[in-house]
């Protein structure tokens, strides 16, 4: 399923419009996904008290969503991660650095360890139908290096076989508001 926020404006914009374009696309090759936008870096307290840092993705009316790791209800699921830097040089353009989160079953997608053809697939869609505002800079894997800034105690399975977890990066350009 989409997970699409309403009423977005500057940087929600821009990835609305990427993952609509990568979830119509991602859809027809590996079936059942999982699409969410921008997700938030929130803190909650784990079974021993201790504060950890989770991906949230906003709902509405103050209320968040935890459920943006790969289920057994679908074969992929993705999300971004902005930085906490925004960068312009005229006040009107914004840039800012976004990771594209990927978790899929390649026995699911792929029937075999097609870790690459997954990443390659990735990245011509977004090289040939985002349009210039998502300048690819490098892939990660590893769920620690993906995901340093989160507590991953309850995904760490999703870096063995047949998961695969992976992100794009690099620079996404928008408008703070639309001219």
């Amino acid at each position: 399923m989409n997970y699409l926020r309403t009423n977005n404006i500057g940087v929600d914009k821009q990835i609305a419009e990427i993952q609509n374009i990568l979830y119509n696309e991602l859809i027809v090759k590996w079936g059942s996904i999982d699409a969410y936008g921008r997700v938030y870096k929130n803190i909650n307290i784990d079974s021993n008290g201790k504060d950890i840092i989770i991906p949230q993705v906003y709902k509405s009316q103050g209320e968040y969503s935890n459920d943006v790791f790969l289920n057994d209800n679908v074969n992929g699921t993705f999300f971004f991660i902005n930085s906490d830097e925004t960068y312009t040089s005229d006040e009107i353009t914004y840039v800012t650095d976004i990771k594209i989160v990927f978790q899929l079953n390649l026995q699911k997608t792929y029937n075999d360890r097609n870790d690459s053809l997954a990443q390659n697939d990735v990245l011509l869609i977004i090289k040939n139908k985002t349009w210039g505002k998502f300048e690819i800079k490098n892939i990660q894997t590893g769920l620690k290096n993906i995901l340093s800034e989160f507590s991953i105690d309850g995904i760490k399975n999703f870096d063995f076989h047949p998961y695969h977890t992976f992100s794009v990066n690099g620079k996404l350009t928008y408008y703070l508001k639309e001219c």
